[in-house]
């Protein structure tokens, strides 16, 4: 099948070749093919095989997806195993005697990320079963389980025929296990914790706001992926308590501040604290100039370069004045820079956002800085900068450079009264 990280698939099944997908492919059934060394058939001169503990590892972690390891073992012309295969599948056959109950019949893991390593999971009949895939064993001997919202049962080591139940307590916002001081298995060692129903993960409320700097007020807002807890925050940076401030909707800052926010249960912290600094600054000033008139004035180069060149020295094959940065000033497709130079009119005082797209290289200087640096030889793609204004002209330069290839250069920019759109012709201007 086929189907990669991006989803571009018509079928109705997906099998990823040599990668494990960041988060799964949610939502279709999928398997990772993968081979044990470097080639599918067999190469009696490829020894680079992947170890036990990897290939342990990768099995856990596809799990821990959602996903099938569709493992590939290459024979021999005479159809047999490699004895490098033959090991690393009686090592991993000898793990699955002791631990199979953590990968068959299991589904994806409910966290969106462990430290330590991974989970799957089993509905029991009134109760979950989340088994942990140890990698890294804590020095101190405490596995640490971060915004689980049950009521816990029991845990213990899938391994130990005895079942000894292993010590839990609670944390602020996590459930703590204590394990044993000796690793049952370093590859992968497996920690089962049975809880109430079905598992509940409260996450780190998310912070969000238009940008990470203002200059006078900005609103933030905060975000949880549940109904049930309350999120309280403070503006100081300390840590929030059952006496903070619950979030009832967007706030406004207008001084520097640090908000800090957890989500609640029964006035109890049940997440993890999420914490950002949004800064209050100064905007550049802006300029009053007169006998401007609409456009940008450029100079056109033509010749062989790597990135934007000096241009003290060279020859200006052609100057003028542009509607815009677009390219409709080129008169070939190939090796040739354009500078473009002007004023942009800033109505509101506020922070700014813009977003370089060029292909190949080009450097936005806004005043004296330099604001977005996207040189060099490159596809189309964009990178953006934050840059605080003050109402009036502000003066603007692209220089830009093709070396071969596709060409393409387009100026965004989103403010404090409207949303992302492309820089339009009517705010840029220049002097004759």
């Amino acid at each position: 099948a086929g189907l990669t990280e991006s989803g571009e698939f018509g079928g109705d099944f997906g099998t990823p070749e040599q990668q494990i997908p960041a988060t799964g492919l949610p939502g279709t059934d999928w398997e990772t093919c993968m081979t044990m060394n470097k080639h599918w058939g067999y190469n009696r001169v490829d020894k680079d095989f992947k170890s036990t503990k990897d290939l342990l590892q990768k099995l856990a972690d596809i799990a821990s997806k959602g996903g099938n390891f569709l493992l590939n073992v290459g024979p021999t012309a005479e159809g047999l195993f490699p004895q490098e295969s033959i090991d690393r599948l009686k090592a991993i056959g000898s793990w699955m005697d002791k631990n199979g109950e953590s990968i068959y019949g299991t589904t994806a893991s409910p966290f969106k990320h462990l430290e330590w390593g991974r989970c799957t999971q089993k509905a029991m009949e009134e109760s979950t079963r989340l088994y942990f895939h140890v990698f890294d064993w804590p020095e101190s001997q405490k596995l640490r389980i971060p915004g689980l919202g049950r009521e816990t049962i029991r845990a213990f080591i899938l391994a130990d025929p005895q079942q000894y139940e292993l010590k839990i307590t609670k944390e602020r916002d996590a459930i703590i296990i204590d394990l044993p001081d000796n690793c049952p298995d370093p590859d992968n060692a497996i920690v089962i914790l049975e809880i109430v129903g079905d598992p509940v993960i409260y996450e780190a409320p998310k912070i969000a706001a238009r940008t990470n700097t203002f200059t006078s007020e900005l609103q933030i807002s905060l975000n949880k992926t549940e109904d049930i807890s309350d999120i309280r925050y403070t503006r100081d940076g300390s840590l929030p308590n059952e006496s903070s401030q619950i979030y009832n909707g967007s706030f406004t800052i207008t001084e520097t501040a640090i908000i800090s926010a957890t989500c609640f249960v029964n006035n109890r912290p049940i997440s993890a604290t999420s914490s950002y600094k949004y800064e209050k600054v100064t905007p550049l000033p802006g300029r009053t100039v007169i006998g401007l008139k609409s456009g940008l004035k450029y100079n056109y180069y033509e010749g062989e370069w790597d990135k934007v060149p000096d241009y003290n020295g060279l020859t200006i094959k052609k100057q003028g004045v542009a509607d815009n940065f677009n390219l409709a000033t080129k008169e070939i497709e190939e090796n040739f820079s354009i500078d473009y130079q002007g004023f942009i009119d800033i109505e509101f005082e506020g922070v700014y956002t813009f977003y370089l797209t060029s292909d190949d290289g080009s450097i936005l200087y806004i005043g004296e800085t330099e604001l977005i640096n996207h040189d060099g030889l490159h596809n189309a793609t964009e990178l953006t900068g934050e840059i605080p204004l003050g109402k009036g002209l502000h003066s603007i330069r692209i220089s830009f450079f093709e070396k071969s290839g596709g060409n393409m250069l387009e100026l965004a920019w989103s403010g404090p009264q409207f949303d992302r759109q492309v820089v339009k012709s009517g705010i840029l201007q220049h002097l004759n």
